[in-house]
Order: C-alpha cells, then sequence, then structure tokens
C-alpha cells in the first residue's frame, strides 16, 4: 500500500474537479513515497489551495498519509486493517461476511483502496465491506495493479472488473484510467490514460509493454446503489448484444486495419520489416506494423 507524489498529484486534481470534504477511509495505512515538504509544491502546481500543509522547507521527513488526505480536504480520517500494528484505528478483515460494526457502516464521504485489494482474497466480500463502509453520495476510489505485479497480491486486475462491478449495482462511474510507469515511481514518468470498455481489446493478449500498468477508477454511491448484484464481462455482453462471437473479431480485425492504415507501407517492405523484427528483438517494437506495436494503448494519453 503506497502512494507516489503522481498518484497524489492526481488525487489533488481530483479535488480540484470536485472538492472532498468529511471523513476519509482508507484500507491499511499508506506509505508514501515521497518528502513531506513536496506536498505544498504538489498542490501548487494543481492549482490546489488547502490551509492543512506541511513545511515547505526542505528535509527528509515522509510525507505522511494523514497530510495528505489533510491537504485533500478531510477532516476525519480512519485507517482500518486486518490488524492494527502499523497504526490502523479499526481492526477489520475485509474477507468476513460479517460487515463492518455498527457504528462505522455509510459512515464515509470517501474510502480509498490504494492498493489493498489485490491482497485479500475473498474479492466479493470485500467489495461489500467497502460498500456499507461508503455512505450515499460517498466516493470510492481504487488504485490497483492491473499488468506486471506477478506475487505482489493474490490478483492484479482488469479495468473492466470495476467498471462492470459498479456499473451493474448502480454506482455513477466517475473515473477509470490505466496508468504506466516504471518500479522507479518517483523520478521516472507516469502516463495515464482514459478507460472505456473495449478500449483496451487490441492488446489483451500480450499488447503491453515491461512496465508496471494499475488502475485508478472512481465511483459514487447512489440511494439506488447495492453490493450484490454479480456483473458479466462486459466485452461478452456487447458480443451477445451484437449476436455473434465471429463478429467480435471481425470487428477486432478492422480496429486493426485502420491503426495500420494510418501509417500504411508498402506490402514489400512491411515484409522486410517483419523478416528483420524477427531477428532483431530490441527493434522489434518500431518494426512491426502500428496495430501490434506495444505503445501505451489508450488514446489522449496524459503525462505525469
Amino acid at each position: 500500500m503506497g502512494i507516489s507524489s503522481k498518484a497524489a498529484r492526481f488525487l489533488m486534481e481530483m479535488a480540484l474537479e470536485k472538492p472532498f470534504s468529511g471523513s476519509i477511509m482508507a484500507l491499511g495505512v499508506q506509505e508514501l513515497s515521497f518528502f513531506a515538504f513536496q506536498l505544498p509544491r504538489i498542490a501548487q502546481q494543481v492549482g490546489l489551495s488547502s490551509n492543512e500543509m506541511p513545511d515547505p522547507t526542505p528535509s527528509t521527513e515522509r510525507a505522511t498519509d494523514k497530510q495528505l488526505f489533510r491537504a485533500l480536504g478531510f477532516s476525519e480520517i480512519l485507517r482500518t486493517d486486518v490488524e492494527v500494528f502499523e497504526g490502523a484505528e479499526l481492526r477489520l478483515d475485509l474477507n468476513s461476511a460479517e460487515g463492518p460494526p455498527a457504528e462505522c457502516r455509510e459512515r464515509f464521504d470517501c474510502v480509498l483502496d490504494g492498493g489493498t485489494l489485490e491482497h485479500v482474497f475473498h474479492l466479493p466480500n470485500a467489495l461489500a465491506n467497502i460498500f456499507h463502509l461508503t455512505k450515499v453520495g460517498g466516493r470510492i476510489i481504487h488504485m490497483n495493479p492491473a499488468h506486471n505485479y506477478i506475487d505482489h497480491g493474490f490478483y492484479s486486475f482488469s479495468p473492466t472488473l470495476f467498471v462492470d462491478y459498479y456499473t451493474e449495482n448502480g454506482f455513477i462511474v466517475e473515473k477509470c484510467l490505466l496508468f504506466s510507469h516504471t518500479r522507479d515511481v518517483e523520478n521516472e514518468e507516469w502516463i495515464a490514460g482514459e478507460y472505456t470498455p473495449g478500449s483496451l481489446d487490441e492488446v489483451h493478449f500480450g499488447g503491453l509493454d515491461d512496465r508496471l500498468y494499475d488502475v485508478f477508477f472512481v465511483a459514487t454511491k447512489t440511494e439506488k446503489s447495492t453490493c450484490t448484484r454479480v456483473p458479466q464481462q462486459g466485452t461478452y455482453r456487447r458480443v451477445w448484444k451484437d449476436g455473434s462471437y465471429q463478429k467480435f473479431h471481425a470487428d477486432s480485425d478492422e480496429r486493426k486495419r485502420i491503426v495500420d492504415a494510418a501509417t500504411k507501407r508498402p506490402e514489400w517492405l512491411q515484409r522486410r520489416f517483419d523478416q528483420a523484427a524477427v531477428k532483431s528483438a530490441s527493434l522489434t517494437k518500431w518494426l512491426r506494423r502500428p496495430s501490434e506495436r506495444k505503445d501505451f494503448p489508450l488514446a489522449g494519453a496524459k503525462r505525469y
């Protein structure tokens, strides 16, 4: 469970678009990978003003999750974990079907999953617990691994899980982003793109590079929201609606053809490139057809 300066900046951008207030429940005590004096600098870059900022004088003091949450606008901060030795205020096993204690039900304006869900085996119970912690009108934020986190937790998550589950259960989906970054989360660039259902169809079999990918998802609970409806995966619901799996593949092939045509090469030259790509792994990305290159997979990407 951790938040980088890039993730903190994105949370601040969210606070600027739609201000946070009231109470937040964080799933686990979050470890921040940057210094406390950087918080006011990040806020200044974003244009977020807050009276709750640490001293901007450079020091080696690490920023804390409570400092970040106060800067975002929260006045009440609680953390929950299966054990409380790291400083969590509430002991709660997200695997449990019993749910949170009565005094915590529908209490929080925001529930933040900053990298906990992948470590919880019983996902339906965990999602139900998150539902019960959140008040009507409150926001749920997930920041979870999607790719290249082998054995980091039990799971890595496709964006479709969050979109399909929360849509099926009557939430308002506010944002769904895919982040890409290296292991050096502080000093190297992050790339973020907006996910929509179907936007990753061309890369879902081996189409990503060796960077790390994360899902950043936000949904708002409504009076009609539930936690019991079981979603069907959106990709296949679209196939059923269209009437045939063959049409799904034909549409995918057509999208690839359009991408390739945008930078079309003569077929004799492409054959040479294909042959060279087999012989030279280091040049493979640049020699492949455009639809097969492992660039960041979403359009309109923003760089941090």
